[in-house]
């Protein structure tokens, strides 16, 4: 259930998984979309899998996992 109460900035939260699903696409539309960021000294205690991305602040690199270490 969203509820959006006009102030401030509207919050989506889940102790788990928040799944978007379309039939053609999920877009975002005039903004950008924003990663989580992360230090270098975080990213070891990450629960990642195959097609997380995130954005390493200390690279300023955006990083993808494809599932292995490789």
């Amino acid at each position: 259930q969203l509820i959006v109460n006009g102030t401030g900035i509207p919050t989506i939260y889940s102790p788990t998984n928040i799944i978007l699903s379309a039939s053609n696409a999920v877009v975002i539309a005039d903004s950008p979309l924003r990663l989580k960021r992360y230090p270098d000294a975080s990213t070891g205690s990450l629960s990642v899998v195959g097609g997380d991305i995130y954005f390493n602040t200390d690279t300023n690199k955006f990083m993808g996992y494809n599932g292995s270490n490789n």
